[in-house]
């Protein structure tokens, strides 16, 4: 016997839009006073009426394009009812047996290994308000605030299938989803403003000896389901999914319970004691009492305008990185990571056009090292800084062209990242261009050798790697200036090798 994780990913995004779902409410409300961005309609008051926003669906079937899946022509909104503080209406407008995006797939690689995980359905729904828990400063008694800005707001859920196995496939997955929205510009997925949200399903599965399963057969039997909810970071969802099948596992090997209908239940993550923690059974479907929605008519998509809508997407980021790397001869997992973000991608592709091979791999070869690494330090995507394409195609070129050796481009990179300067500026104005005179490089070999006889004598009794010794003196009399293959080259020649 082994065991097997099961794992479901639900993922929900706020939709870039203008106004929310069902009415003309502003749906930007981060950081906006509490409850000043509602209306009747986001508020559910008696007689309020919603209209669809055909932007929310667009998005939504743009989504659903890009992650491969079927658009039905006839899709239509459902009631979804359930009390929470934060549902004011006492219900959501959802969509149940007839989503907008049906069985999908999203190619994810994990641990060295490719995995297809089949997606469900997305289906369009309006966002909930925000609980906002508050203590009274006296009295030191609890309460909860209700802010209903968000309430209302377009959000796209994306189901998965339980195809995902272990931690990294789901981080894997849902990194992916984030970069696909993002690409396309159906949503920020800005986490920080609660943009991108994350349930997941586990369960374990009990595999005998002699069960042989498929790359996605589920065993016959697997321990009770757990949703763990609204999960924000990509760090929660991962520390959620191991913590949960460590917990399982163990739960079984002391109970040895086994799934049933019924027996569901849903947990919250704690992010300071990184657990998970009871919270209530799972609601099943029928517990949620799903009706048509009477105030909406069903939505009729023809053919015509969904294949509009596909025609108008953008090149998704994994076609960009495999033509990014045969054009440019650049390094698939190279290529991979200058189109991680459209953003830097299309700043990339200003730096890169009409360019050499060779040219572009310069310009590909010091973005992804020192210039990354300042990035990173300063928490910044490439386009966010001051770094120009034409300062880097100009940083390459000097490169290229022998004018400056690579020591100087390094210590010329922080005046050309943080002030926004040409890299040729820089180096006129400190006069680090690099010399590639050979009279002048020759007087500068024949002081080192005059200097250094010991170093010499060793080189010509037998130890060739010493020259380097040599080498370095030449570079540092040069302050970095001289061109290290020519000092190299006329080094080895006066010393014979």
């Amino acid at each position: 016997m082994r065991y097997q994780p099961i794992i479901g990913l639900e993922i929900h995004t706020q939709l870039k839009t203008q106004s929310k779902m069902f009415c003309s409410c502003a749906s930007q409300y981060f950081g906006k006073e509490p409850n000043t961005q509602t209306c009747p309609v986001c508020l559910g008051l008696p007689g309020a009426l919603p209209s669809i926003n055909q932007m929310g669906v667009e998005q939504t079937v743009r989504v659903g394009l890009a992650l491969g899946c079927t658009i039905p022509e006839e899709s239509k909104f459902d009631r979804k009812n359930y009390f929470y503080p934060d549902l004011v209406k006492g219900y959501q407008i959802s969509q149940y047996d007839m989503p907008l995006c049906q069985h999908g797939y999203l190619d994810v690689d994990a641990l060295g290994k490719k995995k297809r995980i089949r997606i469900l359905r997305a289906h369009l729904e309006e966002d909930t308000a925000k609980s906002l828990h508050e203590k009274d400063p006296v009295t030191g008694e609890s309460y909860t605030l209700i802010d209903c800005n968000k309430s209302g707001v377009p959000l796209l859920e994306i189901v998965s299938e339980p195809d995902l196995r272990t931690m990294e496939e789901a981080s894997a997955y849902a990194r992916k989803i984030r970069q696909i929205v993002r690409y396309i510009d159906a949503s920020d997925a800005d986490m920080e403003k609660g943009q991108l949200r994350f349930d997941i399903n586990v369960s374990i599965g009990i595999v005998e000896d002699d069960e042989v399963l498929g790359e996605n057969d589920l065993p016959k039997q697997h321990t009770p389901i757990v949703e763990v909810k609204n999960l924000n970071s990509f760090r929660a969802l991962e520390k959620a999914v191991d913590f949960e099948i460590k917990r399982q596992i163990e739960e079984y090997e002391q109970t040895h319970e086994l799934y049933h209908a019924g027996n569901k239940t849903t947990r919250g993550w704690d992010d300071v004691k990184e657990v998970t923690v009871h919270q209530r059974s799972k609601e099943e479907a029928s517990e949620y009492r799903y009706f048509p929605e009477p105030d909406l008519p069903p939505l009729h998509l023809a053919r015509d305008y969904v294949e509009k809508l596909r025609s108008e997407l953008p090149m998704l980021p994994e076609a960009k990185a495999k033509q990014l790397a045969e054009c440019c001869g650049l390094k698939l997992s190279d290529a991979v990571l200058l189109v991680a973000e459209k953003e830097d991608a299309n700043w990339f592709d200003q730096a890169a056009t009409g360019q050499s091979q060779v040219l572009v791999g310069e310009m590909a070869k010091w973005l992804l090292g020192d210039i990354a690494f300042f990035l990173k330090e300063n928490n910044l995507g490439v386009s966010q800084s001051k770094l120009t394409p034409e300062h880097l195609r100009e940083l390459a070129s000097l490169i290229q062209s022998g004018e400056i050796s690579g020591k100087i481009a390094k210590e010329i990179l922080p005046d050309v990242l943080e002030k926004g300067l040409s890299p040729k500026s820089v180096v006129e104005s400190k006069g680090l261009k690099q010399v590639s005179d050979v009279g002048e490089i020759e007087k500068v070999i024949d002081a080192v050798i005059a200097e250094n006889a010991k170093i010499v004598a060793q080189v010509q009794g037998g130890k060739p790697e010493a020259v380097m010794f040599l080498v370095g003196h030449v570079m540092k009399k040069t302050r970095g200036q001289a061109n290290p293959p020519m000092v190299q080259e006329m080094m080895r020649k006066k010393m014979g090798l």
